[in-house]
């Protein structure tokens, strides 16, 4: 860690915990309807606090001694893959076929908004629909176009979400991980833990609407790290943005926000006519998000980001994990972008996460159950889906084939919330 005791960085890492979990308490927060306000906490410190702690760890131990991964991309563990496809869609056959009976958890949500809208009803106008309308309308689509009902429509949507969100899932660790030998392990942790949730999960948490954005974000990274025309790179990502938006507003606000702090801040060296696709980009990013404001796509997201239904803080050890590889993977990003090495799509990829926080742009109900970080901090009280995450920091410790002995235990995988994983090694 660069001349930094390793007593001296833990004892940092408790105090920055501690503030995170105290000062909340502190601050004054607005009035609401939540376990926040009763209990006197304020959201919104606890992520101001954890933004500053994990830049203050970040930059004074220069990003503990840790780098990305280098070395060329390639398509790894393909059969992995067909292996989890199968698994994943029998698994889909198997509730689909359940919910045939009686709905299950979240289903019902779909279930019940897509019926309002069978009887006449508007969505967004009469009834509210907390995501976005292509979420909503594809089970319409596929209802229309395969001659099936409402509800058939909706299952088999879901179950091309999950198929897809898997391969997204698959496709981004393969290109963020450069050929890392534990991107299989990874991979299958995180596909483990969403799929512990697909019995009560619907569309809205199937691995599409989180992994989307993220396989983007390294698509467009690979894009324009291998010199394919500006217009094509910034044409994808204006795309992406605005099918996000249009999908699940969180996610592509954040994408937005991501992708600009990264050529921003993180790209040195821009390439002729950067700046100029950049400002498109940025104009057909926020184009977007105003017509999804103006529709009412937005409402129920900025009354969730208001401080409704906010969980405070809960010190136990899954939010400690997962708040610990928040902290190390902010530092490695910032240990990247000292030392010029920030054009990474792990770099991109925590850029993004780090605007959900600080920009308030993934603000979903946080409750106990809910199993990853949005705009408000989940209290993570009765599920074990994050202990997977809280795996992935500890089972990616390989074996380096070219040393032929297991890492030291520098040689860490510190394992973003965001869904991806950054491969750390010493300098």
């Amino acid at each position: 860690m660069e001349n930094r005791s390793p007593f001296a960085v833990a004892l940092l890492f408790a105090l920055g915990l501690a503030a995170i979990f105290a000062l909340p308490f502190a601050v004054p927060g607005r009035d609401g309807i939540s376990f926040s306000y009763a209990l006197g906490f304020n959201n919104k410190a606890a992520i101001v606090t954890l933004l500053l702690v994990a830049c203050g760890i970040g930059l004074w131990s220069r990003g503990l001694g840790l780098s990305l991964p280098e070395g060329a991309v390639r398509a790894s563990f393909p059969a992995t893959l067909s292996i989890t496809l199968a698994i994943t869609l029998f698994a889909c056959l198997i509730v689909g076929l359940s919910n045939q009976a009686i709905v299950i958890g979240e289903a019902g949500y779909f279930v019940d908004r897509l019926t309002m809208f069978q009887m006449g009803g508007r969505v967004y106008r009469d009834f509210t629909f907390d995501y976005g309308p292509i979420m909503f309308y594809l089970p319409v689509w596929i209802s229309r176009i395969a001659g099936i009902s409402l509800g058939s429509g909706y299952f088999v949507g879901w179950t091309l979400q999950w198929a897809a969100g898997t391969w997204a899932l698959w496709k981004t660790i393969a290109i963020a991980s450069r050929g890392a030998g534990h991107g299989r392990i990874v991979f299958l942790l995180f596909w483990a833990f969403w799929l512990s949730a697909l019995v009560d999960g619907g569309t809205n948490y199937t691995p599409f609407r989180f992994c989307a954005s993220l396989l983007a974000a390294v698509v467009v990274e690979r894009m324009y790290s291998q010199g394919v025309s500006l217009l094509r790179t910034f044409g994808t990502a204006a795309a992406a943005s605005v099918c996000l938006v249009f999908f699940s507003p969180e996610q592509g606000i954040s994408f937005s926000i991501g992708t600009l702090i990264f050529f921003l801040a993180g790209v040195r060296g821009w390439r002729t006519g950067t700046s100029r696709m950049l400002a498109l980009f940025g104009l057909a990013a926020g184009t977007a998000v105003a017509i999804a404001f103006g529709s009412g796509v937005l409402d129920s997201m900025l009354i969730f980001g208001g401080g409704a239904l906010d969980f405070p803080v809960l010190p136990t050890v899954q939010t400690v994990v997962i708040l610990s590889l928040l902290i190390v993977a902010s530092c490695i990003t910032l240990g990247a972008m000292r030392t010029g090495r920030s054009l990474h799509p792990l770099v991109y990829l925590n850029l993004c996460h780090r605007a959900q926080l600080a920009g308030g742009a993934r603000t979903g109900r946080c409750g106990p159950h809910n199993h990853q970080l949005r705009g408000r901090f989940a209290g993570y009280a009765d599920r074990p889906e994050p202990v997977s995450e809280g795996l992935a920091l500890g089972l990616a410790v390989f074996r380096d084939r070219r040393r032929s002995r297991l890492a030291r235990p520098p040689d860490i995988s510190a394992v973003s919330c965001s869904g991806c994983g950054c491969y750390g090694r010493p300098r």
